[in-house]
């Protein structure tokens, strides 16, 4: 049983974007740090991700005629020009299209795995801390799931459950589902429960499940950190629910690779962030003596011969002093030559 067993949950203030607004180390007013998953996941190739929210998009409006006739009636985006008005047709355009896709997404049932999801994390921690679960209002088909879990941790000792926890190092903040004594071993490890597919995410949650360890619990009333002792740096522990199949199996995380690549995750962000990267560019041509260029187009008159006027034209090119006057003064200069030699001939 844990010792969270009545600890009513951690209630973090959060700015206006989400972000947990944590108490400084050394007090002051509270500033907002970066979310856990936030942070990690600027590494990871949304790709995959991408595609098949698309693909859910578009399979929920062929499914809804309603979504279908909204998705029509918004039309194509209309330009913005940066004039106020069209600037604000254009966010319009972009909100009322994004509630049609989100809706659309819903309608697919994409939903539905992230609540069945959110219900298994709920009765697994109700489960750790020790409270009666009355099985019988489970429904049916998920009473093997809560069953699995409990065969596959039964070897885990939950120290603390839903803690939140804050790296200062990075200003990160995030809530680590468990952290876990094993028997038979020495230390204690961060685990996370996932009921998704794991197959693919192992980059994301190595680097996540490090921030953890490399974290303090945080007191929101206070702002006091307390040192997690005894954590292990090196591994952590997967527990994998699979909503879909109700199979429970755990598996080892590599936390120290994932420390280093928090690392490069943070050069990242950093890069990112820079706006010294563009500036406005003016170019100054240099100062061209009238005279000079007087002189060109004397030259230009009295040349002799094709040749010179080209090499007239290659040296004053060179030094930009060339001008579409020289040009048709070389033209008319050379046809002059041109007409000499055919009398003479």
């Amino acid at each position: 049983m844990s010792d969270d067993e009545f600890v009513i949950p951690e209630q973090i203030n959060r700015d206006r974007f989400g972000r947990p607004l944590i108490i400084p180390e050394h007090g002051g007013p509270p500033v907002a740090y970066t979310r856990c998953t936030t942070y990690v996941n600027c590494l990871e190739d949304r790709f995959a991700l991408g595609q098949w929210q698309q693909r859910m998009a578009v399979a929920g409006i062929a499914a809804r005629n309603d979504l279908h006739l909204r998705a029509v009636s918004l039309g194509l985006p209309p330009t913005d020009d940066d004039t106020p008005a069209k600037k604000m047709a254009a966010d319009v355009w972009k909100a009322s299209m994004n509630e049609v896709v989100e809706t659309a997404r819903e309608a697919a049932a994409t939903s539905a795995a992230a609540t069945v999801g959110t219900s298994l994390h709920a009765i697994t921690e109700a489960i750790d801390r020790g409270t009666d679960v009355n099985m019988d209002t489970i429904p049916a088909n998920y009473r093997p799931h809560l069953d699995a879990y409990v065969a596959a941790t039964k070897g885990l000792n939950p120290l603390h459950i839903e803690r939140f926890s804050v790296c200062d190092e990075i200003m990160v903040g995030g809530t680590a589902d468990r952290i876990v004594q094993i028997a038979g071993t020495d230390g204690v490890f961060i685990a996370d429960i996932k009921t998704g597919s794991v197959e693919y995410g192992a980059g994301t949650m190595a680097m996540q499940l490090a921030v953890y360890a490399h974290s303090k619990l945080y007191d929101p009333a206070t702002g006091a950190r307390t040192p997690i002792e005894g954590i292990n740096l090196e591994r952590g522990i997967i527990i994998h629910l699979d909503a879909k199949t109700g199979v429970c199996r755990l598996h080892w995380l590599n936390i120290a690779a994932g420390w280093e690549a928090v690392a490069l995750a943070g050069q990242v962000r950093a890069w990112r962030k820079r706006k010294d990267l563009m500036a406005d560019a003016t170019i100054a041509l240099p100062v061209v003596d009238p005279k000079t260029r007087e002189a060109i187009m004397s030259a230009i008159r009295v040349a002799t011969c094709v040749d010179e006027l080209t090499g007239l034209w290659q040296e004053a090119a060179v030094n930009n002093l060339w001008t579409d006057a020289m040009t048709q003064a070389a033209k008319t200069r050379k046809n002059e030559l041109l007409q000499t030699v055919n009398v003479a001939a």
